[in-house]
């Protein structure tokens, strides 16, 4: 499947889950030749739309996260010596 089209099958009983078969696949240089036609269900204005929300959700919560240094300050400082 995955070859074809970039589907993955499972039968539910494997280990891994569908991102981390996908990264396999990649990792493997096995790459599809095509997509699987459910891909062009929707209209390419409709996809775009719905991919810029993920972008506006994404960079909201972005911007109520601390800093790396602010985080690492209030969780996990090492104590002076």
């Amino acid at each position: 499947f995955f070859r074809a089209n970039g589907r993955v099958y499972r039968d539910g009983s494997e280990l891994f889950a569908d991102a981390s078969w996908i990264e396999v696949m990649l990792g493997q240089g096995i790459l599809p030749r095509g997509h699987h036609p459910i891909a062009d269900g929707k209209p390419d204005a409709r996809v775009l739309d719905m991919l810029a929300d993920v972008k506006r959700v994404m960079r909201g919560v972005v911007e109520l996260m601390p800093t790396h240094e602010d985080f690492i300050a209030q969780n996990c400082a090492a104590p002076a010596l």
